[in-house]
């Protein structure tokens, strides 16, 4: 800085700075701007869309942390799947199922029965799904 701006600055600093020099009045506003503190307020909801935020990001997180290890189980278990077939020789047979043909009527009750009972728990039985405090 020049010796003038670095004497302008330090009058300022001491309030003694008074004159029409136009350095001297852009010199007394730059200070008096910068003696007053910013006015700025968040908004009352702004801690509670943070942690929304971060919840949000966490469950994301979980969720794909989640849908990886379904993944990982599903391939292993094709593959468990596929060396048990492999080694045991295992060829499918549907002769223990035979005894349905005489009994298709019963079958079809009790599908018929676990669906009227699937309807009727939805209809009578009030939503008891957990609300999220956040």
């Amino acid at each position: 800085m020049r010796d003038q701006d670095e004497e302008l600055q330090r009058l300022a600093e001491a309030g003694e700075l008074k004159g029409s020099n136009p350095d001297n009045k852009a010199y007394i506003k730059v200070f008096d701007a910068l003696s007053q503190e910013p006015k700025f307020s968040l908004p009352s909801s702004f801690a509670q869309g943070v942690i929304q935020k971060i919840a949000a990001l966490e469950a994301r997180r979980e969720t794909r942390r989640d849908i990886l290890w379904l993944i990982a189980g599903i391939v292993t278990f094709g593959i468990a799947t596929i060396v048990c077939v492999v080694l045991t020789g295992f060829k499918f047979d549907s002769g223990a199922f035979t005894f349905l043909k005489n009994y298709g009527g019963l079958v079809f009750f009790g599908l018929a029965l676990a669906v009227l009972f699937q309807f009727l728990e939805k209809k009578l039985l009030p939503n008891t799904r957990k609300q999220s405090l956040i």
